[in-house]
């Protein structure tokens, strides 16, 4: 959908260059906020900030970001991680029991997944001998890296689908966005939504959907699905990370996501990556 946006200019708190100190995940830049019972000293909970901001790391694209919890940590499922040098972002939003685990765990491992994948492919497959796996036409070099990206968007999530059927109980949705020289990279899978607001002529900034939420109301999966007479989709997500238990006795749930490729504008202000509950006034509401 397209709806007008609130404002036509980033909140100041959105672009204010905002220096955070980071904690080391094993990938850098990776700052992953969990709830408060994960991070312990000496047996007391240390709470988490309920905002961070900053820059992605990197002179040259200045990528400023700003997140923030509509509730306190230990009150929610969701999770969010923000790999700097990078450039990547991802919200996971847990499901049901033990859904927290399993968004904790998505949360941390989905952009090493995504980043070793797109390593392993460029390998495989260098820029300059790519090809059109439909046509077999030689790519250009932006096609070729976009579709590297698109390829490990794919095997990201796929891996980190089988590490959370295998290793976790619970079941997750996740947002991710990478933002790369080639273009604005998404990743989604559940219900929650991501929003790019772009600036149109009149100064006005209209917000566009780069997601459809995996639920009922998705028309693509009321068609997947292939419903039977007198059947209905669930009322819950149709896609998520983990659920073993749900997949096994349901096989037409999938953690398979929606991938989405947008180029650079010079009128795009701002991407909105959020859980359900925070698009539930509608899409203009938390911008």
């Amino acid at each position: 959908g397209r709806c007008p946006a609130v404002g036509s200019r980033l909140p100041k708190q959105l672009s204010r260059r905002v220096q955070r100190p980071g904690v080391g995940n094993g990938l850098p830049g990776l700052h992953l906020q969990t709830s408060w019972a994960s991070h312990q000293s000496e047996g007391q909970p240390r709470k988490t900030p309920r905002a961070v901001a900053g820059t992605s790391g990197c002179s040259e694209s200045s990528v400023r970001y700003y997140a923030a919890r509509s509730r306190e940590a230990n009150d929610t499922k969701s999770y969010f991680a923000i790999a700097e040098k990078l450039h990547q972002f991802i919200v996971a939003d847990g499901y049901g029991h033990n859904g927290a685990s399993c968004a904790a765990f998505s949360a941390g491992h989905l952009p090493r997944q995504i980043s070793r994948e797109f390593v392993q492919r460029a390998q495989r497959t260098p820029r300059g001998v790519a090809v059109d796996p439909m046509s077999g036409i030689k790519l250009g070099a932006e096609d070729a890296v976009a579709d590297a990206w698109k390829d490990a968007l794919a095997e990201g999530f796929a891996e980190c689908e089988r590490s959370a059927v295998q290793g976790q109980k619970g079941a997750c949705g996740a947002l991710f966005c990478a933002v790369a020289r080639s273009g604005l990279y998404v990743g989604s899978i559940g219900i929650g939504r991501v929003v790019i607001g772009t600036e149109e002529a009149d100064a006005s900034v209209l917000c566009d959907e780069a997601s459809n939420p995996h639920c009922a109301a998705n028309s693509n999966e009321a068609r997947r699905w292939i419903l039977n007479p007198g059947e209905s989709l669930p009322s819950g997500p149709t896609r998520f990370l983990g659920g073993e238990d749900a997949k096994r006795k349901e096989p037409r749930f999938m953690g398979f996501p929606d991938v989405v490729r947008l180029r650079h504008a010079s009128e795009r202000r701002y991407v909105i990556m959020g859980s359900a509950d925070i698009w539930a006034d509608g899409l203009e509401a938390p911008v």
